[in-house]
């Protein structure tokens, strides 16, 4: 088991690499809209390969726990640098955490078929519009040039499908809920690391966070939902009462966090203990 998790910290750290290579800059409606489908890619196709292959509690706690580290994140950086503000894109926020419910609606019957991918998907594209009309859509930059951002681009797809693979080989020693939550916080322990040491002062950087979680929620698992609809199939959802449970505790309590418009070190240690307590559960619990 000590190979794997080396192997998945390992594979974390080359996607973050790539990810830096196919950086770019934009305005909030960018990083929200557009930038999200580059550092959330390799989740989605893990999260894609996982179902496909028999693994669908893996899968999903791959992208649920995702979103919820995520936070835990910007709980972290308010801890370490005294207050996140988030006031601009708390609507960003708010239709973030409203689709996690729209998980829980399609989910209900313990399955996700081409249908509730067709529907999550669509959920993606409102938001995308309303952060579109909303904040506007600029683009500025790729950080390191269009060579290394195609290359960088390129190089996630086997990346994630090795990632994919590790995860299983995981499964066999561990819960599938732990070995999605394990693959979930070790592929964003980098962004740990920039928001500790550098902070989060920007509110590009809240955005893409925020479109991050987005993604998560309605674009990784829809469009799992629609591959293996069109392969004839449907992703099984083991316990979607509690499943339920744990979608509208990480959406609720990002809602209190930032109603405010700024996320304090107590607000931030809240997100970081949900993400630890939601963990404890979802694994020890069996809630899914």
């Amino acid at each position: 088991m000590l190979f794997e998790i080396s192997a998945l910290f390992v594979l974390a750290l080359l996607m973050y690499v790539l990810a830096e290579l196919s950086e770019s800059e934009g305005n909030v409606g960018y990083m929200y809209v557009v930038y999200p489908w580059i550092t959330t890619g390799p989740e989605t196709i893990t999260t894609i390969l996982l179902v496909l292959r028999g693994y669908p509690v893996a899968g999903l706690f791959n992208s649920i726990f995702s979103a919820a580290f995520d936070l835990a994140v910007i709980g972290l950086a308010a801890i370490r640098f005294g207050m996140v503000d988030v006031r601009r894109v708390v609507p960003l926020g708010v239709i973030s955490a409203l689709s996690a419910f729209a998980l829980i609606g399609v989910s209900y019957d313990g399955l996700l078929d081409f249908n509730d991918g067709v529907l999550l998907l669509s959920v993606l594209g409102i938001a995308m519009l309303f952060a579109a009309f909303g904040y506007g859509v600029s683009y500025g930059r790729f950080k390191h040039g269009v060579g290394p951002a195609v290359v960088g681009l390129l190089a996630m797809l086997p990346a994630a499908w090795l990632l994919s693979r590790v995860v299983e080989m995981l499964c066999a020693y561990i819960p599938e809920s732990l070995a999605g939550v394990v693959s979930a916080v070790l592929t964003s322990m980098p962004d740990v690391i920039v928001a500790l040491v550098y902070g989060l002062e920007s509110e590009e950087a809240i955005a893409s966070i925020y479109g991050a979680c987005l993604h998560d929620f309605v674009e990784s698992i829809g469009l799992a939902a629609l591959v293996a609809g069109l392969l004839g199939s449907a992703i099984p959802v083991p316990n979607p009462y509690h499943l339920a449970v744990v979608l509208a505790a990480i959406a609720m309590t990002w809602i209190f966090v930032m109603s405010y418009g700024r996320v304090t070190p107590v607000e931030g240690a809240i997100l970081v203990i949900a993400f630890l307590v939601l963990s404890y559960f979802g694994i020890a619990a069996g809630l899914l």
